[in-house]
């Protein structure tokens, strides 16, 4: 895994997948690629905006307060329980189908023009997020059946 400063020097070369508690920042990730990384408890704060792509896998409790985020997408596989993401500036960011969100906090950010596909927003805390313009789609629940009665 490799992280560059924002004149794309490198800063950090790691053979492995983890970041756990790794504090990141103000570092540019412009170039980096965190794909299958384990980013539980990393730390994002005010780092320079971010042209990435798609991320997956365990982002549990990662702190991304006022990161700029624009144009982030989180895959279906994106674990964030308990992400703060208070602050940040999330234009255009996109949350993939069944991207866990349990607990995360959105408190003051900007996710105008975001996409939820199918993401469980019931215990997130959106209070004083501007969501305009974003859209939902919203996974369509099966009855249960129950079985007659004889």
């Amino acid at each position: 895994m490799d992280i560059f400063d924002r004149d794309d020097k490198l800063l950090y070369r790691h053979p492995e997948q983890s970041l756990e508690g790794a504090d990141l920042t103000g570092l540019c990730l412009r170039r980096a690629n965190l794909s299958g990384a384990n980013l539980r408890s990393l730390k994002f704060r005010l780092n320079y905006k971010q042209e990435t792509r798609t991320w997956e896998g365990d982002l549990d409790e990662a702190d991304f307060s006022n990161a700029d985020l624009t144009g982030a997408r989180f895959g279906s596989e994106a674990a964030l329980q308990f992400a703060d993401f208070r602050g940040a500036i999330m234009h255009g960011v996109h949350f993939g189908p069944g991207c866990y969100l349990k607990g995360a906090n959105f408190e003051g950010a900007v996710l105008a023009d975001c996409r939820f596909n199918t993401v469980d927003l019931s215990s997130v805390n959106l209070r004083n997020a501007d969501l305009s313009r974003s859209t939902w789609w919203l996974k369509k629940q099966r009855a249960e059946r129950k079985p007659p009665k004889r």
